[in-house]
């Protein structure tokens, strides 16, 4: 599924894939901080790369969701500078996907470091799932997998850091869970230790908000498993560790000054109250951007996709709420409270600066958590078939996604809904190859539950 998703994005497809490929671009080449596009602390730099990066003009097509991405243009002035939108954001992740720049120049290095970035991601997921299913068993990693949704998959086949955001947020939620797990007799693996560190030093030093994330992460699950003196957590040197370089990438984020990009023209003079009742308003508007609503905001989730995700969000809840302890209880709690006050204080922060809404993808590293903390619940209630169906629901939802999407880029919103071999952009590979190689990504999926075990 992530192969195909790699191939049908269009150029410049992925949210800011403009930008993160300068940016990989770069960094790998040793210009980690550019320069400042208007003054020396502007968040937009300007990049010694050569203008080829930046990619091509895709302005026909970028949020007019009814016209295919055959318009788009590869032209650019001779003056034109590539800058980026994200020079506040850690070098981490631009060095470890931008190196096939090296190798294949300007914009058909895209996705090359697509693929790169989506092996990171799938990398980690694997290694998540690997870990609960050692701990609780195959049902509970079925379970688990509802955490994959199809906006991640989307951000993890572009060039985009938060792909390898969310995939390490998962692995610090299963790491956390692993470690702080009170259970007499648990015999914890180095590779689970090894889990969260990776995946805590991979999450803070992606994007800004990685050292918030971590914070939350960590004092949830200690939460759900009754820890309520943090003092506990100096004993593990995997926490004081990842802690310690999160404390420092806040401090150096910090010091380099505001990430914000001022726009006075879309600013708006709006109090914190008022923001909080939106939040709860858009609340599940923003559920369905976490879970598919992909390309620019402009192709939401079909029907059947809104259906499972919602069912699997409010299953896990209905487990910790009516299965769970006090403690797990309050640790759901706790989730909710941090997500809402971080959605605020963001939204709130920029509204007034230069509108910028908050997007439901931002808080999926915290909406994550909450199938993770109904894990330890449903391994011993739910059974092999009930595991299945899980998973089976998540290929198909992955693919129902995926096909919706290709339909917007290959003939626009307004073609045919079989458009596998009449589309007016084609792939690198022809859509119905690409649809074939997204099914075939489905139903491994969706067979993953099926029993290896003989029947009796």
């Amino acid at each position: 599924m992530g192969f195909a998703f790699m191939l049908g994005v269009p150029p410049n497809g992925g949210v800011d894939e403009q930008d993160h490929l300068v940016r990989a671009a770069a960094t790998v080449r040793g210009d980690i901080d550019g320069t400042g596009l208007t003054r020396p602390d502007d968040p937009v730099r300007v990049y010694d790369v050569p203008i080829e990066f930046k990619g091509p003009i895709n302005f026909c097509w970028a949020r007019h969701p009814e016209q295919d991405a055959s318009c788009m243009g590869f032209q650019y002035p001779p003056d034109e500078r590539p800058f980026a939108y994200n020079g506040y954001y850690p070098p981490t992740y631009f060095a470890l996907v931008g190196w096939p720049s090296l190798l294949v120049h300007g914009f058909n290095a895209v996705r090359p470091i697509r693929l790169v970035s989506l092996m990171l991601s799938l990398a980690l997921i694997v290694w998540s799932l690997v870990s609960v299913k050692r701990r609780w068993g195959e049902s509970a990693a079925l379970v688990l997998g509802s955490a994959i949704t199809p906006m991640t998959l989307f951000l993890s086949a572009t060039v985009n850091p938060q792909g390898l955001e969310l995939s390490s947020a998962l692995a610090v939620w299963v790491g956390a869970t692993l470690l702080l797990d009170p259970s007499p007799g648990m015999a914890l693996r180095r590779s689970d230790r090894a889990l969260l560190v990776v995946g805590g030093l991979t999450l803070v030093t992606t994007r800004p908000l990685g050292t918030v994330f971590w914070v939350v992460a960590l004092v949830v699950v200690a939460l759900s498993w009754g820890m309520v003196n943090p003092l506990r957590w100096v004993r593990r040197r995997e926490i004081v560790g990842v802690t310690a370089t999160a404390m420092l990438v806040a401090a150096i984020l910090a010091w380099r000054g505001t990430a914000t990009i001022e726009n006075g023209t879309y600013a708006h003079d709006v109090g914190i109250a008022e923001v909080a009742g939106r939040a709860v308003v858009d609340a599940y508007r923003y559920l369905l951007d976490a879970v598919g609503r992909i390309g620019w905001l402009e192709i939401p989730p079909p029907t059947p996709v809104v259906i499972i995700w919602t069912l699997l969000m409010a299953a896990g809840v209905w487990a910790i709420l009516l299965r769970g302890s006090r403690a797990r209880r309050w640790a759901l709690a706790a989730l909710a409270a941090a997500y809402f006050v971080i959605q605020v204080g963001i939204s709130w922060s920029q509204v007034n600066l230069n509108g910028l809404n908050w997007q439901g993808r931002y808080g999926l590293p915290l909406l994550i958590g909450v199938p993770v903390l109904a894990v330890p619940i449903v391994k011993a209630r739910v059974d092999a078939r009930a595991g299945a169906a899980v998973v089976a629901s998540v290929g198909v939802g992955l693919f129902a996604s995926f096909y919706m999407a290709l339909r917007r880029w290959t003939v626009g919103t307004n073609g045919p809904i079989w458009y596998a071999f009449s589309a007016r952009w084609v792939p690198p590979l022809p859509a119905w190859m690409v649809v074939a190689t997204a099914a075939v990504g489905a139903l491994l999926v969706a067979t993953a539950g099926v029993s290896r075990q003989a029947p009796k």
